[in-house]
């Protein structure tokens, strides 16, 4: 957020630390499809398309999330088969909002994890999300910065999940809060 910023790592930096995040955060795997609500300004396009590097499937989207309908996401996970859905605290409290259940209209057993990020989701948008899209799925918030290109706070498949809480602090980072 804010003015665009530059991101220095050493060679090889910013595709270990995502290796690191995907398969050990977010339990990617080669057989995995996978598709995050991004665009190439984000630090998340980079995490996605790094995606490759472990040899899924990574699927792009261009356009609005909710053209020409708000569960349009959903209608291409069933379509698709995709498996892993990566998404805001905005696009979970929009769906909250509308009332919008896509377990009702669309077959997602293909979809194993969401993973949120961009902003704070509310204790309630966790709970939608295990009651009105998924119950049997690995639903993960996580936390990050343009800065060094990664996350601070992860997820971790073997821990529980707890609503509105982030589950740990990433490997390797040593996260920080100044008061200047």
């Amino acid at each position: 957020t804010g003015k665009p910023k530059c991101m220095v790592q050493g060679a090889g930096g910013v595709l270990i630390n995502h290796l690191k995040e995907l398969i050990l955060s977010t339990d990617l795997n080669r057989s995995d499809v996978i598709i995050y609500i991004t665009a190439p300004s984000w630090m998340m396009w980079n995490w996605l398309i790094s995606s490759l590097a472990v040899g899924a499937t990574v699927f792009l989207y261009d356009g609005n999330p909710l053209y020409p309908d708000p569960l349009r996401m959903f209608e291409l996970i069933e379509k698709y088969k995709i498996s892993i859905f990566g998404t805001s605290a905005s696009y979970i409290h929009h769906l909250m909002g509308i009332g919008a259940k896509p377990t009702e209209k669309y077959d997602l057993s293909s979809l194993r994890e969401i993973s949120q990020t961009a902003s704070t989701l509310s204790p309630e948008g966790f709970e939608y999300v295990y009651r009105d899209i998924k119950k049997d799925l690995y639903f993960n918030s996580i936390s990050g910065g343009t800065d060094f290109n990664g996350c601070f706070a992860c997820a971790l498949p073997i821990l529980p999940v707890y609503s509105g809480e982030l589950q740990v602090k990433s490997l390797g980072i040593v996260p920080k809060t100044l008061s200047l």
